[in-house]
């Protein structure tokens, strides 16, 4: 990884953090004349009798392994978190076709309503449904491109669909 600018080297906070660290203990054992290693080894040699040291060990190794899950963990969530967001944009992309191959059909069926009405071939009441149906459809097609959420529920035996109800909108309505 190329460092470019200093802003990228906030991506290694605990690098920086693990550098500060052990710039202090540095310069607190350069002025104070102290030699670190030395004492952590005579504090493990004090710890010999009473068998301490093997627990040191063991919970070395557990911290490792806490700290591998940990990473290991969190890059999962990633992962997750990335597929959640493309199946999102793909189901974007997908609804605002779907959109815009029905608007283009509510578009000729609302024309088709304006011309029985003006040949009174249809009932007023059957002109009124059909322009709440296409209102409703435009709706719920719009309401479905807008979506941030995409929550399932299966309808028939295996089929799922996109649970509108519990789906949240950029904007509600």
């Amino acid at each position: 990884m190329k460092i470019k600018k200093i802003g990228d080297l906030l991506k290694f906070k605990w690098t920086g953090l693990a550098l500060a660290v052990g710039l202090i203990v540095w310069l607190a054992a350069m002025i104070g004349h102290l030699d670190i290693f030395e004492s952590i080894i005579e504090a493990l040699e004090s710890a010999e009798h009473l068998e301490l040291d093997e627990l040191i060990l063991i919970s070395m190794l557990v911290l490792i392994g806490l700290t591998a899950d940990a990473v290991s963990m969190n890059l999962a969530r990633r992962r997750q978190l990335d597929v959640e967001k493309q199946r999102l944009t793909v189901l974007k992309a997908t609804a605002r076709s779907v959109q815009d191959i029905v608007g283009n059909c509510l578009n000729q069926f609302q024309f088709l309503v304006r011309q029985a009405e003006k040949s009174e071939e249809l009932k007023p009441e059957s002109l009124k449904r059909m322009e709440a149906m296409i209102i409703e459809t435009s709706e719920k097609l719009k309401e479905l491109g807008d979506l941030e959420t995409t929550p399932e529920r299966i309808i028939g035996r295996e089929f799922p669909i996109i649970d509108m109800k519990k789906a949240q909108a950029k904007s509600p309505r």
